[in-house]
């Protein structure tokens, strides 16, 4: 049978998101569990090119790939951007942890032609079954192998580092717990805003209760923030107060749900959270996050307009948080743009939660996205983030050329 045009496109578009979400996460364990993390890059680099090469073909299959207003801002804050890496690699003599070259390479296959490449195409309603279904799909399997290769350590330790170290079956907290709020951010709002058969909402419930085994061993605080904060901006946005009341409850049901099985898998998901004030009384490296902080502005402070570095001087790292990298690494130049774009971003997500619920789970994913990097991650290697906002403009784009997107 002749595959067509479209059937090639939707094949290469499930990929290139299945593996930009969970599906890295996925093939970097089992890489870990064979004893070879020491080569992960000749996995990682490929898969990478991989996710690439999928958006291309499927730009290259669309024939056409619009540059509208949001592009043509990240074209300005990514000139700005690479400027600063250009500066650096022409010599400063700073040391950083990774070389700008690298910086470079990371910021074009991570943010630049993932960002361009998807918020130029235009999609359809069945387009965006696909990549929703790749994620949740991506993050299901990241749940069943973390099962497999961990059980045995599940129930008995408060956060997976604590048992496995480095030299080890190695695989970051983060990850696990990041992806792990993903699927159920994605599949509660996905079920709550559409009509499910019962066969589709029994894979979505198995899916967010077998995300709680990665989201546990995770641990991380930050992925509080990011699962709660998109059911609150949806809560702001209802327009029918019954909905509203609905969406309380059931968001009450899941925390008090969340804390008894915090207990119960043996995670310190929750003390980790409340002793944040004793962590920084005590300058525990858990909260070492808040002097790269403190650092990071105090040299965007020095340099307001174009920044001075790519990473926090001090430290010889990138400091855990977009805007602050954002203003040490560019300064006004760079943040004035940056900012457009986080602000249409949000403008529309607010609109397809008012409008488009049936899409919520699009905002859900850039909400979740945009929060992880507040709190860890690197702007030069933000994935989630540039392709979930991405992401945002293309639907925004496809509304204007298709209003009954269905």
């Amino acid at each position: 049978m002749m595959l067509t045009h479209g059937k090639i496109q939707a094949y290469l578009i499930y990929v290139a998101h299945f593996l930009s979400f969970a599906g890295y996460s996925v093939f970097l364990m089992i890489l870990t569990n064979f004893g070879l993390m020491a080569f992960s890059r000749v996995l990682t680099v490929p898969l990478r090119l991989l996710i690439v090469g999928c958006l291309l073909w499927v730009a290259f299959l669309s024939r056409k790939i619009f540059i509208h207003a949001p592009a043509k801002i990240f074209i300005v804050f990514a000139l700005v951007y690479m400027a600063r890496i250009f500066v650096e690699l022409l010599g400063t003599g700073k040391v950083f942890h990774q070389t700008p070259v690298e910086y470079l390479l990371y910021f074009i296959s991570f943010g630049a032609l993932p960002f361009l490449l998807i918020s130029g195409l235009r999609f359809n309603a069945g387009h965006y079954n696909l990549i929703r279904s790749a994620i949740l799909f991506s993050s299901l399997i990241l749940s069943l192998f973390t099962l497999f290769y961990y059980n045995k350590i599940i129930g008995t330790i408060g956060r997976i580092s604590q048992a496995v170290t480095r030299e080890d079956n190695y695989v970051s907290p983060l990850a696990l717990s990041y992806c792990s709020t993903l699927a159920i951010g994605i599949a509660l709002s996905y079920m709550m805003e559409n009509k499910v058969s019962v066969r589709k909402k029994i894979y979505l419930i198995n899916t967010m209760v077998l995300s709680l085994v990665p989201f546990y061993l995770g641990s991380s605080r930050g992925s509080i923030f990011a699962l709660f904060l998109p059911f609150l901006l949806i809560f702001l946005c209802k327009k029918n107060a019954g909905k509203s009341i609905r969406l309380l409850i059931v968001v009450a049901i899941l925390l008090v749900t969340g804390v008894y099985l915090s207990v119960y898998f043996g995670s310190n998901i929750v003390d980790r959270f409340t002793s944040i004030q004793s962590d920084i009384e005590e300058g525990s490296t858990s909260a070492i996050r808040l002097s790269l902080w403190r650092e990071g502005l105090e040299q965007f402070m020095n340099n307001p307009l174009f920044g001075n570095s790519l990473e926090v001087d001090k430290y010889q790292f990138y400091p855990h948080n977009l805007f602050i990298e954002v203003l040490l690494s560019t300064g006004l130049l760079g943040f004035i743009p940056f900012i457009l774009l986080l602000f249409r971003g949000f403008k529309t997500t607010i609109n397809i939660f008012r409008n488009y619920p049936q899409y919520a789970w699009i905002g859900v994913l850039f909400l979740q996205s945009f929060m992880q990097n507040m709190f860890s991650g690197a702007l030069y290697a933000a994935s989630w983030f540039w392709l979930s906002l991405g992401l945002l403009f293309s639907f925004e784009f496809s509304l204007k050329k298709q209003p009954t997107i269905s």
